[in-house]
């Protein structure tokens, strides 16, 4: 599931005007996200998971887990 299959089925579900995007520059996703989040007021943060491989989480640490325990503000995780 690429972004761009992510962002059209958003739009479809709600509409265009239903959501803006927002591009962050930073060293890894979770100093951005926390960075965001620090800078922009948020009430919730949504992110998607998946099923990974044994492999793949050992070499790729889950972002997800990682802002469970560091966000500031609520998580809804949505499995896709």
């Amino acid at each position: 599931f690429n972004n761009d299959d992510m962002l059209a089925d958003l739009r479809h579900e709600f509409g265009e005007s239903a959501f803006g995007i927002d591009y962050v520059t930073a060293r890894t996703v979770s100093d951005g996200l926390t960075d965001y989040l620090d800078k922009h007021p948020t009430d919730l943060l949504v992110m998607t998971t998946r099923k990974r491989d044994f492999l793949d989480s050992l070499l790729k640490p889950s972002i997800t887990g990682r802002m469970l325990t560091h966000s500031s503000v609520p998580l809804l995780v949505y499995h896709a």
